[in-house]
């Protein structure tokens, strides 16, 4: 294919004309990079199989390979990867092999070098089969930067040369070549206190690895005269998870003069500098607290002070001239209250060209050469291992590991805010503590620390108070925020607060820039959440100030409107961003439904419920049936509004199990227009096809055909239903003229992902007796457009036939796919798909001579599973015989007996657990 290569320098990803091509699969990806690291030659299957399965291969590794291996020349192009007998060989060239030789001119070797997009293999550089390919590639990458700062030597570009070899030696600190170069060329360029800060480093560097610094670096440190410094601050007294905030900032202040670490209060931004100072030996660092400064002379005062320069005025002629004869690395440590008077400060330093900042600040200074590192909270594993670090230093043990991740998520895996509960360990245990943040963090206190840091509520409330006034009425107006919201979210709600629209970009922006809100990417975009810490500091002050109740109003109002645009847009060809969106914001759609049962607003309350419907269909979401519930108890509902909420209701009921309600439910929703008899009819349609009633599955699935009009989505899910209640009937003729109208829906330019996806497993349905190969590809199908909208209806119900037709011919196989299915439904509760999977389970558990545990499971879905009907229950009766003749006629009774007294959460656990059911004992 013409334009085609595979990118390993970064994360694997391939790129096809220019366009990229994302492989998500993390097995595929791996596949996809052993073939690269390989290439030109080929790999045997023997090979691949080891790398993916390192721990050794399981039955089902021969089936999973080439499904991995299909579905990555699906996704490439045929041509991508060849087969040669029982190996596979990569035919598309790299990027790296642009990296072939380092000659050349400056020009040509940052066109080389532009092709990185960081480590090599990304992630996957640790892997065993890649560490050797890894390496390689770093250091060609490394050869290609030294043969770039020699050819900017030799053209005069000193600088240039030095931040090139600067930029090596953070990258590579074992390459002595290059240490070696910058302290001689810093030598030369008549910067020898640099030069002999460089050479120490390079062998505290050096010796980390192992190694001992050679003859030519000691002459070039020999070469330079010799300079001394102040001591840098105090070590770090153990930095816990911010490796990849060091890399970070180490590499930030290799290429910047000016760095400033942003954050918000508590999350350890003057520690990771410290720690930075620390593991870098950089001995020109003067340490300026400019918490305390009240005022720019201060400011001036605070540095002074810090290089032993005089204070007398003029200060700022002193503090240059101090600098001149000494250059240095300031660090400004807790700008924010001071923003301004940092921002003069950065004014005066800017023409010396030899000092550098590191500053740290809720917000950014704004500096023309600023460069931000920004530091979120904790990952959540290692605010735990903080959480213990804290509490052992305190003699205290942590046993609860539930308990440490509740309390390092109640105070938003902050550090200070860790450091604080560690500190209350000692009075309280773990399940106390927890119990006690439930209610406020302000249990969290420290008077022995500065004031900003003494609570929580404290490091926020000086965030709140360095706010203008605008600033902080949006602020506040978006603590009604529950999840991460998007700047269109933002600009509805602050309009109406009055706030102009045109202003709402830059006051959000404003909010970032003060760490108050933080970003987030999700598969709907760009958005903003406030933390949860930070959220209840707000409400605080959104109270006090008497908006509370607007705010909300709104705030329900806007949600309203987004359940609306959800409901009509995810029944199209942009099924997938609304339903990205729906997720992404139920939090705020489940706070918009409970303020309109508290206040009484029944109108919003049936438009909730209403609207999302089909999300809470397709992604099994029985939560908004409950809404539904609760708008039919709370208000006197009638006609049309009745109707619709009681489709809803319905829905809900249905997954949940209650069949009888959900019938109920639906009968009332038939008399209502077209939209809530439709959807009233697929929710009847499918608790007849559950109860095995399929006339009446048929008849409810017609009717619903015909109430659904011009809504192609609905319609076209009443036509599966359809198809399927005729086919189980024996009626094919009706089967396939429906699944044929539903293959013409799906086929239109704006038709939703998921018809497709419901097509296809139509029509595996219809051909899964008599054409099982034929029914696999149409299930293959059915998954992956399921897949790419997030449908986990169509996705579990096409795993179940999927698991049920490898059961016939690979019971070991098909065991491990019903216990992901398993799994499938636990995370979606659809409880009566779930007991019709265990009991397909019972079937493949006693092909794969697992009689016991078959006759528990069965036991279990007699008791609790609608009636089977068709080829099911045909193989369930041939089961109960099995069974009989394996285990004695006493002994599967006793065993189904015991199934049938377990409930659906005690043997999903028992199926999914570390031991198998009977097996057990």
């Amino acid at each position: 294919m013409t334009g085609a290569r595979i990118e390993v320098l970064g994360p694997v990803r391939a790129r096809v004309d220019g366009e990229i091509v994302e492989v998500t699969s993390p097995t595929q990806q791996l596949v996809l990079a052993v073939l690269a690291a390989a290439r030109p030659h080929p790999v045997t299957r023997g090979r691949l199989a080891d790398a993916v399965w390192p721990d050794g291969a399981p039955a089902t590794a021969d089936n999973s390979l080439n499904s991995h291996l299909s579905r990555l020349r699906r996704a490439l192009g045929p041509d991508a990867i060849e087969r040669i007998g029982t190996s596979y060989r990569l035919a598309w060239p790299l990027d790296a092999d642009e990296l072939t030789d380092v000659a050349g001119d400056p020009g040509e070797l940052r066109s080389r070098l532009a092709v990185w997009r960081g480590e090599p293999f990304g992630e996957l550089a640790a892997h065993p089969f890649l560490v050797e390919s890894a390496a390689q590639l770093t250091a060609a990458r490394t050869a290609t930067r030294r043969r770039l700062a020699e050819l900017l030597v030799t053209a005069g570009e000193l600088e240039p040369a030095v931040a090139e070899l600067r930029t090596i030696v953070i990258d590579a600190p074992e390459d002595e070549r290059s240490w070696t170069a910058l302290v001689g060329l810093l030598t030369e360029l008549d910067r020898r206190a640099e030069a002999v800060r460089v050479a120490h480093d390079a062998r505290a560097a050096l010796a980390e690895v192992g190694l001992v610094a050679g003859s030519a670096l000691t002459d070039a440190e020999a070469a330079a005269l010799a300079s001394t410094s102040p001591d840098a601050p105090e070590p770090s007294d153990g930095l816990v998870g911010r490796d990849d905030a060091l890399a970070r900032l180490r590499s930030a202040t290799a290429r910047h003069r000016w760095v400033t670490v942003v954050g918000p209060g508590g999350v350890g931004k003057t520690r990771l500098v410290r720690a930075h100072l620390d593991r870098s030996a950089d001995r020109s660092a003067a340490f300026c607290d400019l918490a305390a400064a009240s005022d720019r002379k201060e400011v001036e005062i605070t540095v002074a002070q810090a290089i032993g320069a005089a204070a007398a005025p003029p200060i700022s002629d002193e503090l240059v001239s101090a600098l001149r004869r000494r250059p240095r690395l300031l660090v400004l440590d807790a700008c924010e209250h001071r923003i301004d008077d940092v921002r003069a400060l950065a004014e005066l330093l800017a023409g010396l060209d030899d000092v550098r900042v590191i500053a740290t600040s809720r917000f950014a200074i704004s500096t023309p050469a600023e460069q931000l590192v920004e530091l979120g909270p904790l990952a959540p594993d290692d605010a735990v291992e903080l959480l213990r670090r804290r509490a052992g230093a305190l003699d205290e043990a942590i046993d609860a590991d539930e308990a440490a991740t509740q309390i390092c998520r109640r105070v938003d895996h902050l550090p200070l805010g860790v450091e604080l509960a560690s500190s209350l360990l000692r009075v309280l245990d773990p399940d106390e503590l927890l119990g006690r943040l439930a209610d406020t963090v302000d249990v969290l206190r420290a008077p022995d620390r500065p004031d900003r840091h003494r609570s929580l509520r404290a490091t926020v409330e000086h965030s709140i108070e360095l706010l203008g006034p605008v600033e902080r009425r949006a602020l506040l107006w978006s603590s009604t925020f529950l999840a991460a919201f998007s700047l269109d979210r933002a600009e509805e709600l602050l309009a109406a607060a009055e706030v102009d629209r045109a202003a709402v970009p830059s006051l959000i922006a404003s909010l970032r820039n003060a760490s108050l809100l933080h970003p987030v990417l999700s598969p709907s975009g760009r958005r903003l959440r406030m933390l949860d810490t930070v959220r209840a500091v707000v409400a605080d002050h959104l109270e006090a100030s008497g908006e509370a109740g607007a705010a909300r109003a709104a705030h329900a109002a806007v949600h309203v409107r987004a359940a609306e645009h959800i409901g009509a847009g995810i029944v199209t060809g942009e099924e997938r961003r609304w339903a990205s969106i729906a997720e992404a914001e139920l939090a705020d759609l489940r706070a918009a439904q409970r303020w309109a049962l508290d206040v009484g607003h029944a109108d919003a309350a049936v438009a909730l419920g209403a609207s999302l419907f089909q999300y809470a269909y397709d992604r099994i979401r029985p939560e908004v049936g409950a809404w539904a519930d609760a708008a039919l108890e709370r208000f006197d509902l009638d006609g049309a509004a009745a109707a619709l909420i009681s489709a809803t209701a319905a829905l809900g009921a249905f997954q949940t199990g209650d069949l009888d309600r959900a019938e109920r439910c639906a009968e009332v929703a038939t008399t209502g227009d077209g939209l809530a008899a439709a959807r009233a009819g697929v929710v009847l349609a499918n608790v007849h096809l559950v109860r095995g009633d399929l006339a009446d599955a048929e008849a409810a699935a017609a009717a619903s055909v015909e109430r659904a009009g011009d809504r192609p989505y609905l319609r076209g899910l009443a036509l599966l239903l359809h198809a399927i209640s005729a086919h189980y009937s024996g009626d094919q003729d009706t089967a396939e003229r429906s699944l044929h109208r539903l293959e013409q829906l799906a086929s239109h330019d704006d038709a939703a992902p998921s018809l497709t996806a419901y097509a296809r497993y139509g029509a595996a349905e219809l051909t899964a007796q008599a054409d099982p190969a034929t029914a696999r590809r149409h299930l293959a199908a059915s998954l992956a457009a399921a897949r790419s909208v997030g449908n986990s209806i169509c996705e579990g119900v096409a795993l179940v036939t999927a698991g049920t037709l490898t059961s016939e011919d690979d019971p070991e196989a098909a065991r491990q796919e019903f216990l992901r299915i398993i799994g499938h439904w636990s995370h979606r509760p659809d409880h009566s798909r779930q007991w019709v999977t265990l009991r397909n389970f019972a079937v493949t558990l006693a092909r794969c001579g697992e009689h016991r545990d078959a006759a528990i499971v069965l036991g279990a879905a007699e008791a609790h599973a609608p009636p089977a009907y068709g080829a099911e229950a045909a193989r369930i009766e041939r089961l109960r015989v099995e069974l009989d003749r394996e285990l004695g006629r006493a002994a599967a009774v006793r065993l189904r007996s015991e199934g049938a007294a377990a409930d659906l959460a005690e043997i999903v656990a028992a199926c999914l657990g570390p031991n198998a059911l009977a097996n057990e004992g």
